[in-house]
């Protein structure tokens, strides 16, 4: 940014927030994959 504040986040934490919600959609898709999968 050359102008305005800088951003609030580091780099580093913005990295790592990024993550966190790639880990809960996987979660939170998890149950609708199994329940598209043949019950034995």
């Amino acid at each position: 940014m050359t102008n305005g504040q800088a951003s609030p986040t580091p780099e580093t934490d913005w990295a790592h927030g990024k993550l966190i919600p790639y880990g809960t959609g996987l979660a939170a898709f998890r149950p609708l994959f199994v329940s598209y999968l043949p019950c034995p």
